[in-house]
This record gives structure tokens, C-alpha cells and sequence, in this order.
């Protein structure tokens, strides 16, 4: 509802505020070993957790990874026009195909291709950005998004002094 969604636009006002020069986002899939596979996204404070139906599943993980990749990056892109973006996950796939433009597999190609003509692509804006590939143990928030552990991730939020500000997609 409205109310929500200004809440939501506060917080990310809030982050503005403590922004640093590189933003960066971690993301991560999960299809195994969770209770429900989900699609886990981190960025300062900021969480998104997307549960994943079913229907999704069979795309495998790689095209998965990429799409959250994809998400977060817009969702911070479009908040945060002028920040440099430092996108992070442990998807090496993701990675290659971003920094190729393509993919052999299909459903990649076609994740590379919403991100390329998203309006928050990097060449309809002037800004830098940076992909890494993160280890497991360097992503443990969005891990812990991904795999709906949120008991882990408040934990981890509290070790680290972070104050949670959640997005919640909208259910389509």
C-alpha cells in the first residue's frame, strides 16, 4: 500500500544520507537446501528476500544468480543515479556473462538482455562499476536471505550493528 512504499522510500532517503563513494550489492540463489529456495539481496542495510515458485526452478541456478544480480542492481541504480556499483555474488556464470554481454545458454543470454535495456543499464548513465566474484563465506547475508534463514540473518545483522531495512517485492 502507500504507506508502505513511502516507508520503504524513507529508508532508502536514509541511506542517501550515509551513502559511500562505491555502493555494493551482494546477491545470491538458492534452490537446495533451504526450506524455500529463494533469491537473497543485500546492499547496506537493505534486504530483499523473493521466494521462488516452483515454476522457476527449472531454470537452473546460474540464470537465477543473474537475475538477482539484476534486481538489485536496479533497484539501487534507479535510488542512487550517480554512486559508483560494486556487484558481488558468488555466480562465476553471472559474472562471465555479464562481463561478456552474452551467453550460451539461452535463459543467461536473456537475463544479460533485461539488464542491458533496463533503463539503470550502465550506458544510459554516467557512473563506474565493479564485479567480483564473493566466496560463500563473503556473502553471508544474502546467503542467509536466499535461504530464508532469517533467524541467521538477524543474528548476523546484530554481530555487525546493521539496522535491517527490508524491501518486500511485490507478489507477481
Amino acid at each position: 500500500d502507500r504507506h508502505h512504499r513511502e516507508l520503504q522510500q524513507e529508508q532508502l532517503n536514509h541511506l542517501a544520507l550515509h551513502r559511500e563513494e562505491v555502493i555494493t550489492i551482494f546477491s545470491d540463489a538458492c534452490l537446495e537446501g533451504a526450506a524455500v529456495p529463494g533469491i537473497g539481496l543485500y546492499c547496506h542495510g537493505v534486504s530483499v528476500y523473493i521466494p521462488l515458485p516452483k515454476k522457476y526452478w527449472r531454470l537452473g541456478i546460474s540464470p537465477l544468480e543473474l537475475g538477482g544480480v539484476g534486481l538489485m542492481y536496479s533497484i539501487i541504480a534507479w535510488r542512487f543515479p550517480m554512486l559508483a556499483v560494486s556487484l558481488r555474488t558468488d555466480s562465476a556464470a553471472s559474472l562471465l556473462a555479464l562481463l561478456k554481454g552474452t551467453s550460451l545458454s539461452p535463459a543467461m543470454r536473456a537475463g544479460v538482455q533485461a539488464i542491458k535495456n533496463s533503463p539503470f543499464a550502465p550506458h544510459t548513465r554516467s557512473f563506474r562499476m565493479e564485479l567480483s566474484h564473493q566466496l560463500g563465506i563473503g556473502n553471508l547475508m544474502a546467503d542467509a536471505l536466499s535461504r530464508a534463514n532469517f533467524d541467521l540473518y538477524h543474528q548476523l545483522c546484530r554481530q555487525y550493528g546493521v539496522r535491517d531495512r527490508p524491501i518486500v517485492p511485490p507478489e507477481n
